[in-house]
């Protein structure tokens, strides 16, 4: 506060009085003079200042950079768990798939899709069911810098994890990790579909075993993000149909624009998590497009995941045209719009199909 300090005097003044005047005023009495006062005043109170409005406090959280949503600083740090799921029929419901940030489905063997889910954040106890994994399933898992978990591979899968020294678990030999459901065990040629993982103890694993826990430094974000005002355009669809081979599976992921989400169905079902008894739900649909050729008699496939091409980005009800590159196995898929600009994504999740050329 400022204070004002005004001094008030008060003075006599001897008159003198003219033989002329009445005599009553000839004779003045004598005044008592006043001593000067301090008076304060107080001025006004200032304004009080307006704090802008600076959004949410995001102290300790970070970025995830799968779905761009923020987490806890120290999660998005750590590296993401790749789990392989089986996909046929008699595999469904699967459970905690609902919790993938992304999801990659390729065909394995005929006409049979396997899907790996990418997990930054993972707490389920019931994953699966887990099956075996194919040799370009590890570039999935190199695209995010993952932990790669399986049950069981191909002689192609297993040479792939020895040449790239691929940080992997496989249920065929870790039992802390793994466990049969025994419903599922008991029914007749169902135990190939009954084989599970507990997030406690893959990260019990992964920390007897020592492997690395957090991303690369120089790791390569997989895409970036639209705002929640942008205006995306492109072709409009909301319904997104994926045949991935004649007489194969069919996927289908409806739009739905209140919601900005697209509801998974497969082979005209609703394809629910049995975890949380929902279905399935993802923000964005990516199609990429790639060459692959049966390559023995068993009707494995060699897919050509490593190299160039073309694809299509399904977000917010309409279809964008993009492209994506790979220099290696280990590298990260990069993906950009037509114009070389990177691909941007709606924050979410993230469905990937891998469909033949």
């Amino acid at each position: 506060m400022k204070k004002l300090s005004l001094t008030i005097a008060a003075f006599l003044i001897a008159l003198s009085i003219t033989a002329c005047q009445s005599p009553a005023l000839q004779e003045a009495p004598e005044m008592e003079i006043v001593e000067a006062v301090s008076v304060e005043i107080t001025a006004p109170a200032d304004e009080p200042e307006e704090i802008p409005d600076t959004g949410p406090d995001l102290t300790g959280l970070s970025m995830n950079p799968l779905t761009g949503h923020y987490i806890d600083e120290e999660l998005a740090v750590r590296r993401p768990i790749a789990i392989v799921i089986n996909n046929i029929g008699q595999a469904l419901p699967q459970s905690g798939i609902a919790e993938a940030d992304i999801i990659y489905e390729v065909l394995a063997e005929g006409g049979i899709t396997r899907l790996v889910a990418i997990y930054k954040e993972l707490s389920s106890e019931k994953i699966g069911p887990v099956r075996s994994m194919r040799h370009y399933f590890l570039d999935f898992a190199f695209n995010h810098d993952a932990i790669f978990v399986h049950h069981g591979g191909s002689p192609q899968g297993y040479a792939a994890i020895n040449s790239l020294r691929v940080n992997n678990l496989d249920g065929m030999h870790i039992a802390r990790a793994f466990f049969r459901d025994p419903e599922r065990a008991a029914i007749p040629r169902m135990i190939e579909h009954s084989s599970y993982a507990r997030a406690s103890g893959l990260f019990e694993e992964i920390e007897l075993r020592g492997l690395r826990t957090e991303l690369q430094e120089d790791f390569t974000l997989p895409f970036l993000f639209f705002d929640d005002d942008d205006v995306i355009e492109g072709n409009e669809y909301h319904e997104v149909i994926v045949n991935f081979a004649p007489g194969s599976q069919v996927g289908l992921f409806e739009y739905v624009p209140d919601a900005r989400i697209y509801l998974r169905s497969q082979n005209g079902n609703p394809q629910i998590d049995e975890y949380t008894g929902q279905q399935l739900v993802v923000e964005n649909v990516i199609i990429q497009y790639v060459s692959m050729r049966v390559i023995d008699g068993e009707g494995r496939r060699d897919v050509n995941l490593v190299g160039e091409g073309r694809g299509t980005l399904h977000t917010r009800g309409v279809a964008i045209p993009i492209r994506w590159s790979k220099a290696s196995h280990e590298a990260p898929t990069i993906w950009t719009f037509e114009n070389g600009e990177p691909m941007r994504i709606s924050r979410g999740k993230t469905w990937i199909c891998i469909i033949a050329e």
